[in-house]
């Protein structure tokens, strides 16, 4: 099952919190030993117009401490400004686009669960679908999203980058079970 994990989030933020954008990187992509090879993990900053995409089957040479990622983070910052000043798409890493979001940012998320915590449980949502090819879930970092379905990844408030690494357990038990 292909994971879609969507980060609504302003862009200031992902420019200057390192630290997050990092964590969340790790937690949505990275196993202990090896690379997660369903993921799309899309950083969607609606106040700038801009989306940044890694796709996890297509990542090589990515490390996952803050100090290394930080290098990683500088160039897509900078091809940030580019897409932003002169348009089109650039790739400052294999597997990773940054590319202008088209349309309403909502509509970006039409077949997608807003992670909420007045949602369904997302491992009753995943025993509903069946076997689905795709799940995709909004995951908001600082903006209000309308999105008509909910799922609940947990009852208690976590951190981002927690969720997103109970998603993926949930996820990975569905699969397993």
């Amino acid at each position: 099952m292909r994971r879609v994990f969507n980060v609504v989030i302003p862009r200031s933020r992902f420019v200057d919190d390192v630290p997050l954008v990092c964590r969340v990187v790790t937690s949505a992509i990275f196993l202990s030993h090896d690379i997660r090879r369903d993921v799309t993990l899309r950083f969607v900053m609606p106040d700038a117009g801009l989306s940044v995409s890694f796709l996890s089957s297509r990542l090589r040479h990515v490390h996952v401490d803050e100090q290394s990622f930080a290098g990683l983070h500088r160039r897509i910052v900078r091809a940030m400004w580019e897409v932003e000043s002169e348009g089109g798409a650039r790739h400052p890493h294999s597997g990773i686009s940054v590319e202008r979001i088209a349309g309403n940012v909502e509509e970006q998320f039409g077949g997608s669960f807003l992670v909420s915590s007045d949602g369904e449980l997302l491992a009753d949502v995943l025993r509903r679908l069946g076997e689905v090819r795709e799940i995709s879930l909004v995951f908001s970092a600082g903006f209000q999203v309308r999105v008509p379905r909910r799922v609940r990844v947990s009852v208690e408030r976590k951190n981002l980058d927690v969720l997103i690494v109970i998603a993926n357990i949930e996820i990975d038990n569905y699969l397993g079970a």
